[in-house]
């Protein structure tokens, strides 16, 4: 190939990947409220890993207003976190 075909290459290419990085820029601000909740959920979580008796109080007055349905919704955890054990257990023995 001539120095010219290769430069006029360069540059298609040039402008082919400024085109692509243009698109992914727009996809990728269509996420963005996505993105956002995900950072709060994750600060929200990571603020409740520093302040248990937080976590610890609410549960408790919970509990203190909301005895039954307190139980019935332990009862649910449990029964998920159960299930969640199980498939790991099962995920593990299928590696």
């Amino acid at each position: 190939m001539r120095s010219a075909d290769l430069q006029a290459r360069q540059n298609r290419l040039l402008l082919r990947s400024a085109s692509l990085r243009a698109q992914a820029r727009a996809q990728l601000q269509q996420l963005q409220p996505a993105f956002n909740l995900g950072d709060r959920v994750v600060g929200a979580a990571m603020w409740l890993r520093r302040n248990p008796m937080c976590l610890a109080g609410g549960l408790l007055l919970l509990v203190a207003f909301k005895p039954r349905k307190s139980l019935r919704a332990l009862g649910r955890v449990w029964s998920l976190w159960r299930s969640w054990q199980g498939a790991r257990r099962w995920i593990a023995q299928a590696r």
